[in-house]
């Protein structure tokens, strides 16, 4: 963005420099102990931050900038703070719980072409801000351009009551990151903008943004997938780095991704299966909800893809599981994704015995019937690929047919290759559309004839039991 040369260039000048884009104060980190909170003046201006626990002032800041950027350490866990920052009105914030279950939800492609109000934004932002959630996870595509007053018209505006409350983490999209990149990728903005521990290597260049975060028992991984997405790349081998090196109960990867700016099944290529637990993407090529499991890792796509309006995930997270329910802002609920701790789920996991065989159908049959909603997953191991990618997918199959006439539950498909012979399938706790769950006491494998793979067949099934 910074640099450019011609008088018509929206971007002549460096982003984060332009005023006229005064932003009132935003939580940017939330934690059981950890406060941090963004604020931006039109003009260099003295800012002063205050924080108070009831009536008593227990932290001050003070600096001299147009951005602006308190940090507030050694607060109480589960506790009610008030934030008073010169010319705002005081605003309040709750700490999170030191241990237990937290509460999130999951966004994508807010703007970026969006036209205004060309989707119910605002009942988005009301729908996400009702449920309560301690931090928000953005897909990408917040803005149109990356400017401050882009930034503020349509970003903070939108979520300005959200951010009170709760931080939303952000994974920029292209049209976060210097879009129409006149000048090449410029992620400076955004960096100024959403002031994040970045790792030290990543530099200052206007290149690269990526960040995690630990949010109790998971561990969050931001990338940006207009910068180098390829094995040699310095966040791709922050990310392999960081993932191997993770002791969280679940590690999710979010980047927006969904178009054409790399190579995104090298990408996933690169990805190691038993170290990523779930995959967020989303940008305006979404369809308006997926679920799928490319090289056997669950992945959901947020975003708007003009298909009506935005659906938004609805999730809860403890040591044991994950459960992220599908939410639309139409009021109506899709289907609820449940994953289980690795770790636990595969000291649960149970063998299952073939019952019969075909080329493209594979029957097992469990040992006693299990209610659909304690089935937390379904690991495939197959066997006797060839060249090229294949589909996969797995059906619980009821004891009596359900009350709508269906056969149970299909999952999505999976893609498989001779190198990812493994997949693993997350089933809801209920079917699609609520209705109630039902006696499974088969299940199906199906594995779809392809052109390249030979005669594939399924070598091993584990069913894993949900946990509580």
């Amino acid at each position: 963005m910074g640099g450019g040369q011609t008088p018509e260039n929206p971007l002549e000048e460096a982003a984060y420099v332009r005023g006229d884009a005064s932003i009132p104060p935003y939580l940017v980190h939330l934690s059981h102990e950890r406060a941090q909170v963004s604020w931006r003046t039109a003009e260099q201006t003295v800012g002063f931050a205050r924080l108070a626990l009831g009536e008593v002032e227990i932290a001050a800041h003070e600096s001299e900038a147009i951005q602006h950027n308190a940090i507030f350490s050694r607060l109480q866990p589960d506790t009610e703070y008030t934030l008073s920052v010169n010319g705002y009105a005081p605003q309040t914030f709750r700490t999170h719980q030191r241990t237990g279950e937290i509460r999130f939800a999951v966004i994508g492609h807010t703007h970026g072409t969006e036209r205004p109000n060309h989707y119910p934004d605002s009942l988005l932002a009301s729908s996400v801000l009702n449920y309560r959630p301690e931090f928000v996870l953005h897909a990408g595509d917040c803005v149109f351009q990356s400017t401050p007053l882009h930034w503020k018209n349509e970003f903070f505006r939108l979520f300005r009551d959200n951010l009170k409350a709760a931080p939303i983490y952000v994974a920029p999209g292209n049209h976060d990151s210097g879009w129409p990149f006149i000048d090449g990728v410029d992620l400076r903005c955004f960096r100024e903008l959403f002031p994040h521990s970045y790792p030290k290597g990543m530099g200052d260049g206007p290149g690269n943004a990526y960040y995690k975060v630990r949010q109790g028992p998971a561990d969050f991984f931001f990338l940006s997938y207009v910068a180098d997405m390829t094995s040699k790349a310095p966040q791709v081998r922050w990310l392999l780095e960081g993932l191997e090196k993770s002791r969280a109960e679940f590690r999710v990867v979010v980047y927006g991704g969904i178009n054409s700016y790399f190579d995104k099944q090298a990408f996933l290529d690169l990805l190691p299966p038993e170290k990523v637990d779930l995959i967020v993407n989303g940008d305006g090529g979404a369809p308006g909800q997926t679920v799928d499991y490319p090289n056997g890792m669950a992945r959901v796509t947020m975003g708007t893809g003009g298909r009506g309006p935005h659906p938004w995930l609805a999730c809860r997270a403890n040591r044991a599981s994950m459960a992220l329910r599908v939410m639309r802002t139409d009021g109506s609920i899709g289907e609820t994704l449940v994953l289980n701790n690795r770790t636990q789920r595969d000291a649960m996991a149970v063998e299952l015995r073939p019952a019969r065989n075909g080329k493209e159908s594979h029957v097992y049959v469990l040992e006693e019937p299990l209610m659909s909603d304690r089935i937390g997953g379904v690991q495939v191991r197959l066997k006797n690929m060839g060249e090229g990618t294949g589909l996969c997918y797995v059906s619980l199959r009821p004891k009596v047919r359900t009350g709508t006439g269906g056969f149970g539950f299909r999952s999505q498909q999976a893609s498989y290759t001779e190198r990812s012979p493994l997949l693993t399938f997350f089933t809801p706790a209920l079917r699609p559309m609520g209705s109630q769950p039902f006696e499974v006491t088969k299940i199906q494998i199906a594995i779809p004839p392809a052109k390249g793979l030979g005669d594939v067949q399924v070598e091993q099934v584990w069913l894993f039991p949900r946990g509580n």
